[in-house]
């Protein structure tokens, strides 16, 4: 996440107009302090907008970040006010957030009995990009997002070697096996999820150019790390 963000703010270093108005979508994430407190938050854009000819991708939302709790790690659609840039990225004032869903979610369900039932999905965003344009940079960040809904009538429970909770591999067309691998940590040192019902876990994978280093088609596969019954997998392609 944290070289999302360099990226992003390297990609824009000039000001923007105040008070431009925009609807954007992308992931809201909350930053916390030392405390474990929410000390800000940002809208990471994996396609990024253009703003008075300028690449940003990463929007820093004002106001008491505590108000997005509910909307951290989600995808999300934004309609706001966006400001002058600062050193850690440009300024929006969020008008509307809803959570939308990810264009291009490939899911199931997984019912390994009665009372348990998931909704597994995996998005890769953008679904069609390029890291350059005309010999520059484009901006964009590609990220996995995988989600486990429980549609079920029991809480979802899940016991881990360590906190590295989700496994994701990527495999390009003419690969018979990925030439990348990562394994997702959660957040805290727990070794234990749980899946409430009703509720969805969520985890945001940044991927690298190493895991889609050049043209062509790939396979991006999530899952949770030794439990292949909730896995799935999504394509991607990388036109330049």
């Amino acid at each position: 996440m944290h070289s999302m963000l360099a990226l992003a703010i390297g990609l824009f270093a000039a000001a923007t107009s105040p008070d431009t108005t925009i609807t954007v979508r992308g992931i809201l994430t909350l930053r916390g302090d030392s405390a474990g407190r929410p000390a800000g938050a940002v809208l990471v854009l994996p396609e990024p907008v253009t703003l008075v000819g300028h690449s940003v991708n990463v929007l820093l939302l004002s106001g008491d970040p505590a108000r997005w709790r509910r909307y951290d790690s989600h995808y999300v659609e934004v309609t706001g006010a966006a400001g002058a840039a600062t050193p850690g990225g440009v300024e929006f004032q969020p008008a509307r957030v809803r959570e939308v869903e990810p264009e291009g979610a490939v899911g199931r369900m997984v019912s390994l009995s009665f009372s348990q039932r998931a909704l597994v999905s995996l998005s890769v965003l953008p679904r069609h990009f390029a890291w350059q344009v005309q010999g520059r940079p484009s901006g964009a960040t590609p990220v996995a997002l995988f989600r486990i809904g429980n549609h079920g009538e029991t809480e979802l429970d899940f016991e881990f070697a360590s906190n590295e909770f989700v496994c994701v591999s990527v495999r390009a067309e003419e690969e018979s096996e990925p030439h990348w691998r990562y394994q997702w940590r959660y957040p805290r040192p727990d070794s234990r999820l749980s899946v409430r019902v009703g509720t969805v876990f969520w985890a945001m994978i940044p991927l690298p150019r190493e895991a889609l280093p050049g043209p062509g088609r790939y396979t991006v596969r999530a899952s949770l790390c030794g439990v292949p019954d909730y896995q799935t997998e999504a394509a991607v392609e990388v036109t330049g």
